[in-house]
């Protein structure tokens, strides 16, 4: 899934802007870089589990770059993003990959899949 030019946008206002990634890095959509936080909830036996807060490295229109203070354990999240709108962008995410930081936590690169309605959220079954 890609995010519109709109909803992108929103989301560089209410996460912040640490300005653009290296143009020299090979990526199908460039990626701005961000000092926000947003909420993680795992996807365990088809269920929204608890959430954590995490901080958004960055983000394009097609997924987004997470710091954690532990390991994920789950192939499938929801993501909320803040926004500009009452409401925060609820999106149904892959996992691409978890790494080690060498400063410490875990990298996350986080892929859309689709958007999830607030009131839908609560038991989701994810996609295969």
């Amino acid at each position: 899934m890609r995010l519109s030019d709109e909803i992108f946008e929103n989301l560089l206002w209410s996460l912040g802007t640490a300005g653009p990634q290296r143009s020299d890095e090979l990526r199908r959509t460039p990626r701005v870089g961000s000092s926000g936080i947003a909420m993680l909830f795992p996807i365990k036996d088809g269920r929204r589990d608890e959430g954590r807060e995490v901080a958004v490295r960055d983000i394009s229109a097609e997924g987004a770059s997470l710091l954690l203070g532990s390991r994920l354990q789950a192939e499938q999240f929801i993501l909320q993003l803040p926004s500009q709108r009452a409401e925060p962008v609820t999106i149904l995410c892959s996992l691409r990959h978890c790494d080690k930081s060498p400063k410490g936590g875990w990298i996350v690169g986080a892929e859309f899949l689709r958007f999830l309605a607030r009131a839908t959220t609560s038991d989701t079954q994810p996609k295969r």
